[in-house]
């Protein structure tokens, strides 16, 4: 592979290689001790949830939903935490979860603009994906902040219009945060396996990885 067509992969999939280089710096640094490891933020921060309520959950529930930090502070166990202890007090289950939902929607934005702004400019594009096919995928990974933080920054990294992405992926985001919701207020207790997610998490960004390899493949052949 000559150096000129080896450039052109690395610009195109750049939005992959970013996500890739922050998990990295993130796991060396936390590995060699240069910054706390992922355990003990979660101990610190949930010791700190009785007087810091509301911005905890806020801040947790922003670097959970933005693409790459949630492998390192798995933000997942404050949120689901805080929203089980709300079990039998309405009011503060409503308060709690738009605390969790808003600033996921402003990290999930966020994601998706760092994916369009270093999306590369291919000379041929592959047809839009179709009502029906954003339902299909959104559906499949927003159950889960660390999965949806990378399909926001793949939507934006494929140049699909922020409109389009806003409108079809927000029903499908309020409708799982409604169910994760709804089921830990009702069992008030949680089942939790952070390598299983982070695993998948794993999976999803090599197979983007993966994804965006062959797509440019193809484009090259076509131009």
């Amino acid at each position: 592979m000559s150096l000129l067509k080896l450039k052109s992969y690395f610009r195109a999939l750049k939005p992959q290689l970013i996500v890739i280089g922050l998990v990295l710096i993130l796991q060396i640094l936390s590995r060699f001790s240069f910054i706390p490891n992922p355990n003990e933020i979660v101990a610190f921060m949930i010791g700190l949830l009785a007087t810091h309520g509301l911005p905890l959950i806020m801040l947790a529930s922003f670097i959970e939903n933005f693409v790459g930090l949630g492998t390192y502070f798995p933000g997942s166990i404050v949120i689901l935490s805080t929203m089980a202890l709300t079990a039998g007090n309405p009011m503060q289950a409503i308060i709690t979860f738009f605390a969790i939902i808003i600033p996921a929607l402003i990290a999930n934005v966020s994601s998706y603009w760092i994916g369009y702004f270093t999306r590369a400019k291919e000379p041929t594009t592959f047809p839009a994906r179709d009502t029906k096919a954003l339902f299909a995928w959104y559906g499949a990974t927003y159950w889960h902040p660390q999965l949806a933080a990378v399909s926001a920054m793949a939507s934006g990294g494929e140049g699909i219009k922020f409109w389009r992405y806003f409108t079809h992926f927000l029903p499908v985001s309020f409708a799982w945060s409604i169910f994760w919701a709804m089921f830990l207020y009702n069992a008030g207790k949680i089942v939790f396996s952070p390598s299983l997610f982070a695993l998948l998490f794993y999976c999803y960004l090599i197979s983007w990885l993966l994804w965006g390899i062959r797509k440019h493949y193809r484009i090259s052949n076509l131009s």
